[in-house]
């Protein structure tokens, strides 16, 4: 019985959970894999963990907010999330990983930065197999301090543009 107990988390850990446990490795804490398992909770490469989804670790480890911190901080290291196109900004957490291959500076405005990229990775961005990567492209990252500007500006960007524009 316990042997086929070990075969089934070994096979867990193996498939559904290893990236999970590659994280907590990365944060020194490979031991909780167990309690991860048990839970049902782990990167499955579309959802990020929020704050709430971790609030199990609170009573099964002392040290459950350093934890929680350290594996909200570190996640990003193990999964990008796929790009969306939308006229909407996006707003990525400052640690983030995207797949974006970001080229030279091109220009610098009141709400931010722009910056010539390319999406050199097709599976990021589409479902299809045989998707082409879309050159040149431009990204303006909106300063933290300025996002509400930035976001305004797009909105007023989108709304007069109303996708007559192909660079838009």
């Amino acid at each position: 019985m316990i042997e086929t107990e070990l075969q089934e988390n070994r096979h867990r850990l193996l498939e559904d959970y290893l990236t999970t446990y590659c994280l907590l490795v990365i944060i020194n804490k490979p031991a909780l894999i167990g309690i991860f398992i048990a839970e049902g909770v782990r990167l499955d490469g579309e959802y990020f963990f929020t704050e709430p989804d971790l609030n199990f670790l609170s009573g099964a480890i002392e040290e459950a907010k350093h934890v929680q911190h350290l594996i909200l901080r570190k996640q990003w290291r193990f999964q990008i999330r796929p790009m969306t196109f939308s006229n909407q900004p996006i707003e990525y957490a400052p640690s983030e990983k995207v797949p974006i291959q970001w080229g030279d500076r091109v220009g610098q405005g009141r709400f931010g930065t722009m910056y010539k990229i390319s999406l050199p990775f097709p599976a990021h961005f589409s479902s299809s197999p045989n998707a082409t990567t879309l050159d040149p492209l431009a990204a303006k990252v909106f300063d933290r301090e300025n996002f509400d500007l930035g976001r305004t500006e797009w909105n007023n960007l989108s709304h007069v543009n109303q996708k007559d524009h192909s660079c838009l």
